[in-house]
């Protein structure tokens, strides 16, 4: 097995070093990078990978209840995590879609994988601060800024960003 694994997008050019890699973040890398082009969809799933990898195991942190029970058991939450690891410790460029995971071949599929990415945090967002304020306002609650110093930026960084496109729409 190679030392390395050099990765060409565009003009850009990421090297791996395979050396520091588990063999767990091996096997997975290996089916996203190269067992997922032979899919029709170019992607695999986490389910895929799961069966694919039954000796993966469970999370360390989350999961020891079910690794006691059977070792053998690969979870999806084992596999996102290894896949985290990959792509934030070794700078892996793995994109998901809910299709499954692939490494890009276009730097317009990275784009694309970006926007996705800034519509699905804008929404999750909103999401988590619809609940906050409901539950601030179901409890009567006046927490401020000192009590929920995220979440009321949050509301405030929201609100301009609602005002900043309600001025694109009417302009």
């Amino acid at each position: 097995m190679p030392d390395s694994w050099t990765y060409k997008i565009g003009s850009r050019e990421i090297v791996v070093d395979l050396t520091r890699l588990s063999n767990d973040e091996l096997a997975v890398l290996s089916l996203i990078s190269f067992e997922a082009k032979k899919r029709p969809s170019g992607r695999i799933t986490q389910r895929e990978i799961m069966k694919s990898e039954r000796w993966l195991g469970c999370h360390d942190t989350h999961e020891a209840d079910i690794n006691l029970r059977n070792p053998e058991e690969t979870t999806l939450r084992q596999v996102r995590a290894i896949i985290r690891r990959l792509r934030i410790e070794y700078h892996v460029p793995i994109l998901s879609d809910v299709k499954g995971y692939w490494v890009p071949e276009t730097m317009s599929e990275v784009e694309d994988a970006m926007q996705r990415l800034e519509a699905t945090a804008r929404a999750q967002a909103r999401s988590w601060q619809e609940t906050y304020q409901e539950l601030k306002g179901a409890f009567q609650l006046n927490l401020g800024a000192c009590r929920a110093p995220f979440l009321e930026r949050q509301a405030k960084l929201i609100m301009e960003d609602n005002m900043a496109l309600e001025k694109a729409y009417t302009a």
